[in-house]
């Protein structure tokens, strides 16, 4: 089994919404207008947001940042410590 990260830049996300239309179990709206991943963290001294994942997430996610109009959100697999190609 896979495990990997999924790293959001709150900071640029403008709200577009397609990350909750394509995986509402896995991305939500918030009252200020931009998307927060469910279950996720917060990064330490940022807004940024964190998730460690497992295979039977990665779909979900994958396809959220594929629709991303600003491509805000990243997957790193953390067994390489790089970033999947989306």
């Amino acid at each position: 089994m896979g495990k990997y990260r999924v790293e959001f830049d709150r900071n640029g996300c403008i709200g577009d919404f397609a990350c909750v239309g394509v995986s509402p179990d896995q991305w939500e709206t918030r009252e200020d207008g931009k998307v927060s991943i469910i279950g996720g963290e917060k990064v330490p001294n940022s807004d940024n947001e964190q998730k460690v994942i497992g295979d039977s997430e990665y779909q979900n996610h994958v396809l959220a940042a594929a629709v991303c109009p600003v491509k805000v959100i990243k997957i790193r697999n953390l067994e390489t410590n790089e970033l999947v190609e989306i």
